[in-house]
């Protein structure tokens, strides 16, 4: 017949063997939630992977793209400035160098390449486009949707102050409720780098001012209080041709139709109304 320290053993025994197996079958679990958790992870991403993607659905997009990668920087306009040398050595410390201070070159013209730069590589970036369904004359790149144009006159400018009026900005606060008249501030004066573009299509030319980074000075109609606001950028489409034409601008389709000019700005942060903005809209006749 077992003792009583024969009970209390068998007792102790099944007590660890108990908190043993609860530990074991606490990591199982943990394991186990840790690979759900883990699958369910896994299978978010790939779906997200999955539907974030970028698809260049126009050619304009696609030469971009393989101009940056294939071209060196003389390629899209900046030629070198050639060093010369006339094969001279020296002996310095008993070791036969290149004597360098006989590298030479012409400083005002490497000055006035790098004057170019912005310019140059202008003439690849902005764009011009028309619907092809106007039947514009044969651009310089094309898709099924657009013809593409680069400008042939580049101008940079380190700082401009362009003083186009009759320009109105919806001021951003006022917005959230339907039927409410959104108060817009008038928008004069925008400053900044500027780059002018312009190309001559079919005759007539359409030309653009981008102000980067630009402010500009606002005023609040009832109270004349006048105050400056800083945006991404302005931009003055002149547009003399009978056509529809967009300019391409970081993504964004600046449209200007034939015989108008339009003015956009393009706000430095994220807004609730649609950005750029339309500021202004009149005939260029």
């Amino acid at each position: 017949m077992p003792s009583y320290d024969d009970f209390v053993d068998k007792a102790n025994s099944f007590r660890a063997k108990l908190l043993k197996d609860r530990a074991y079958k606490r990591l199982d679990i943990a394991k186990q939630v840790w690979d759900n958790v883990r699958s369910t992870i896994s299978y978010i991403l790939n779906q997200l992977q999955s539907l974030i993607s970028y698809e260049a659905r126009y050619n304009v997009h696609r030469y971009s793209i393989e101009a940056y990668l294939t071209s060196k920087a003389n390629q899209i306009g900046e030629r070198a400035v050639k060093v010369s040398y006339n094969d001279s050595t020296e002996t310095i410390d008993s070791y036969e160098v290149p004597s360098f201070a006989r590298f030479s070159y012409d400083e005002a013209d490497y000055k006035n390449k790098l004057k170019q730069l912005t310019p140059e590589i202008a003439k690849q970036y902005f764009k011009f486009a028309i619907p092809v369904s106007e039947s514009p004359p044969t651009g310089d790149v094309e898709d099924v949707a657009y013809a593409y144009y680069f400008p042939d006159t580049v101008e940079h400018h380190p700082y401009y102050l362009l003083t186009l009026t009759g320009m109105t900005v919806p001021k951003m606060i006022d917005y959230g409720l339907f039927g409410v008249d959104i108060k817009e501030y008038e928008l004069g004066l925008p400053e900044g780098e500027m780059v002018y573009v312009k190309r001559t299509i079919d005759g007539a030319d359409v030309e653009a001012c981008i102000v980067l980074n630009a402010t500009a000075e606002i005023t609040d109609p009832d109270t004349n209080e006048t105050y400056k606001q800083a945006f991404k950028f302005f931009v003055l489409i002149q547009n003399y041709t009978s056509y529809t034409v967009i300019l391409t601008l970081y993504g964004h389709k600046l449209m200007a139709g034939g015989g108008y000019g339009v003015a956009y700005v393009a706000y430095q942060d994220v807004r609730v109304f649609p950005n750029p903005i339309k500021v202004f809209e009149g005939s260029v006749a």
